[in-house]
C-alpha cells in the first residue's frame, strides 16, 4: 500500500506531511480538509490547520482539485504554509500548532479565497 505521507524540506529541515479530505453533508455540503504537518522524528507534535471549503460541484474539493495556483497537492503551497506555522513559533519539540481556520491562513500568505469560503 502506498504512503500517504510525502516529503519536504523547508528551511533545511526535513518534515513530513499528510492531507485528509472528508465530505460533510450537512449545509448543503461542503469540504472539512486537515493538513497534517510533522517534523521527522516528532509525529506528536504537529501543526495541524483545518480548511472548510466549498464544494465545486463539478470538481470536487476546491483546495485540492488542481484547477488553480491553490492547490494542498503543491509543494510550494506546503512550503509556504510551513513558513507561516514557523513565524508563528511552532515548536514541534514541546507542543502542536493548531489552526482552526486554515482559509485565514491562506489569505495571510497571499491566496485568494473568495471561492472557497463557506455562506454559514
Amino acid at each position: 500500500m502506498k504512503s500517504k505521507l510525502r516529503n519536504i524540506n523547508v528551511k533545511q529541515i526535513d518534515f513530513k506531511y499528510l492531507i485528509n479530505e472528508k465530505y460533510q453533508k450537512e449545509n448543503n455540503g461542503y469540504w472539512l480538509t486537515t493538513l497534517r504537518v510533522f517534523k521527522v522524528g516528532f509525529k506528536n507534535t504537529p501543526l495541524e490547520i483545518k480548511f472548510e471549503s466549498l464544494d465545486g460541484y463539478t470538481i470536487g474539493n476546491t483546495l485540492t482539485s488542481g484547477l488553480d495556483e491553490l492547490n494542498l497537492h503543491k509543494p510550494n503551497v506546503i512550503r509556504k504554509i510551513i513558513e507561516n506555522g514557523l513565524n508563528r513559533k511552532w515548536n514541534w519539540i514541546n507542543s502542536k500548532l493548531e489552526i482552526p481556520n486554515g482559509l485565514e491562513l491562506l489569505e495571510e500568505i497571499g491566496y485568494n479565497i473568495e471561492n472557497m469560503k463557506l455562506n454559514h
